[in-house]
């Protein structure tokens, strides 16, 4: 790894960015290319190779055999900045104890991951859930089976007059609606902190005046764990 570190070093010339510190840029035949410390898009670094097709669709011993480097934004950062990388992590990625949390909790309704765009999954829906208003295409959340080790919860809203969203989230198994609920929910813990900083996952509770970390938050839901978070209450006066 060390020998394809200097390779993009000596090809791409990376440097920090003066101005903002999670961002660095890459000097590339195209200009410069600004990359994100937070970004988990993967980028192909083709070493300036004119690459005949979309690089994304090459197999993993294709791109060996080129010589491309496909790594997320934010696994790039730190290999080329690993002091800065250290110095900013607490902002960029969640604690132990906060990971743990999370993860616990996306195994236990089955959640692998959640996308967004114009694609939609060709399925059957086995069940309709009314969870949210507005929505556009069917209006419910759709469920189906994708194959017989995924499950899929779609469903799209407007996003401006002429746009719009279809969310597909992966479950390995059947989602109820509170599975679904749920890992909207995650989602928006994560959006959160991905903007505001994990490190912000310590705050004082208005109620009791004490020093609490998120996952000491007492609440009967993640919904309502994420609310009393945004209102610094730790549920202290819960049963």
């Amino acid at each position: 790894m060390r020998e394809v570190v200097e390779k993009i070093k000596e090809f791409y010339k990376p440097k920090l960015d003066n101005w903002l510190r999670f961002t660095y840029i890459l000097e590339t035949p195209k200009g410069e290319k600004y990359l994100s410390f937070k970004s988990d898009r993967k980028i192909y670094l083709t070493f300036g190779q004119d690459i005949n097709g979309d690089p994304r669709n090459l197999s993993r011993k294709e791109l060996e055999e080129k010589g491309i480097v496909a790594l997320s934004e934010r696994e790039l950062g730190k290999l080329l900045f690993p002091e800065h990388y250290e110095e900013i992590r607490p902002k960029i990625e969640p604690d132990n104890r906060m990971q743990k949390y999370l993860e616990g909790i996306k195994r236990g309704i089955g959640l692998i991951k959640i996308a967004h765009g114009y694609d939609e999954e060709d399925f059957v829906p086995v069940k309709r859930y009314k969870i949210w208003h507005n929505l556009t295409g069917s209006g419910y959340v759709d469920v189906g089976r994708i194959d017989d080790k995924l499950w899929v919860a779609q469903y799209s809203y407007r996003t401006s007059i002429d746009d719009y969203d279809v969310v597909r989230m992966y479950f390995n198994k059947f989602p109820s609606k509170k599975d679904i609920r749920t890992a909207a929910t995650i989602e928006d813990i994560e959006t959160y902190f991905s903007f505001n900083g994990w490190d912000k996952a310590n705050f004082y509770c208005w109620e009791c005046g004490l020093e609490r970390h998120f996952c000491d938050i007492k609440a009967s839901t993640l919904e309502q764990k994420y609310d009393y978070f945004l209102n610094n209450y730790c549920g202290c006066d819960e049963p």
